[in-house]
């Protein structure tokens, strides 16, 4: 929290004029003692706002030089992009949104500080632009300022350098590699994380901004991504894609265990000789033990919050288990052989219930 008041009163078109140089964010509000609007509300979203400042200015000489005929007006002046924004919403309801939206630069490169300021903005769809300034492929940052410019408050434009090593769990998220760039994807954030690709290879601004259009006015499909169906199913736990998961786990005739698991993860790591053993003991059964890398492989209306996540889908049903009990041989074996049945499970329909 701000260790300071949260509202500042200056007297001084030089004391005004400081505090704007002083600040990366600043909102003044030129209100007079006579103005109807509330200064406990104005106060109130200055305290909330931990990376902006605020204050208050009513002079005439002050007025004078911001060139306010009328007040109460409030102005949001930054050391970025265009310098003085004017605030034209009726209600300080609406405040706290203008000054989050406008705190964020019209192109970020991606940081952990950056990652901060974008995501915790209310705008909830972004573009994210993978680039390797080694390849000299900033011109596309010049590109992607004009873009923003035609959907200020409507998504934020982030570009990711891809020569940054802590930028590799990034591009693994979006499915990409180095040599991917220079590409984009929008993503929009919220209960679930939608992703958008492209369906041209025009990053001029003039085809980025199309596609942008068309992904907010809901035309383009969410892009899930998948690798290539494997060719080789001669192991004891069969591999699944994004591709193939619901024709593997809907085949009603058979019983489906399925791990989703993320190569880095060490707990998915430790299970993987037990899921292989369970592979074996169960190939010559109406039973498939399968698994597959769900950083890599996305599939419609299944989340996966944590790894590794065990999925059951019992044969003759529409029904979800999620496996929550023992990781050991013995214990998983038994839940198979049980159909399913045992204790240690939680049903998708119940775990939504409890969620909600």
């Amino acid at each position: 929290r701000k260790s300071k008041p949260s509202v500042e009163y200056i007297e001084s078109v030089d004391g005004c004029k400081q505090f704007i140089d002083n600040a990366t964010i600043a909102v003044l509000g030129f209100i007079k003692d006579t103005d109807s609007l509330d200064l406990t509300d104005f106060e109130k979203v200055a305290d909330e706002l931990d990376d902006a400042d605020f204050a208050v200015a009513n002079s005439s000489d002050i007025l004078n030089e911001y060139g306010i005929t009328q007040t109460p007006r409030i102005v949001l002046f930054k050391n970025f992009d265009e310098n003085r924004v004017d605030y034209t919403g009726k209600t300080l309801e609406n405040l706290k949104h203008f000054v989050q939206v406008e705190s964020v630069p019209l192109v970020s490169e991606f940081s952990q500080k950056t990652a901060g300021v974008v995501f915790g903005s209310p705008v909830q769809k972004h573009i994210v632009f993978f680039l390797s300034k080694s390849a000299d492929h900033l011109d596309y940052v010049n590109r992607l300022t004009e873009v923003a410019k035609q959907f200020k408050s409507k998504l934020h434009v982030i570009y990711v350098d891809v020569d940054v090593e802590n930028n590799l769990r990034v591009l693994e998220f979006f499915g990409l590699s180095k040599n991917d760039a220079p590409t984009y994807r929008i993503i929009e954030l919220g209960e679930e994380t939608t992703k958008y690709k492209p369906d041209t290879d025009d990053y001029s601004v003039s085809g980025m901004s199309d596609f942008v259009q068309r992904a907010l006015d809901g035309k383009v499909k969410p892009f899930l991504m998948s690798e290539e169906i494997p060719t080789d199913q001669t192991g004891a736990v069969r591999v699944l894609v994004g591709k193939n998961y619901n024709d593997v786990v809907r085949d009603r005739s058979k019983d489906v265990f399925v791990k989703l698991y993320a190569p880095w993860c060490g707990h998915c790591k430790a299970l993987a000789p037990v899921w292989n053993e369970l592979g074996e003991a169960f190939k010559d059964a109406d039973v498939v033990i399968a698994k597959m890398d769900a950083t890599v492989n996305e599939v419609e209306d299944l989340r996966v919050t944590s790894f590794p996540t065990l999925k059951f889908y019992p044969k003759n049903s529409d029904e979800v288990i999620d496996y929550t009990g023992d990781r050991s041989f013995e214990a998983l074996k038994k839940f198979v052989e049980s159909g399913g049945k045992s204790s240690e499970t939680t049903k998708e329909e119940d775990q939504i219930k409890d969620e909600l």
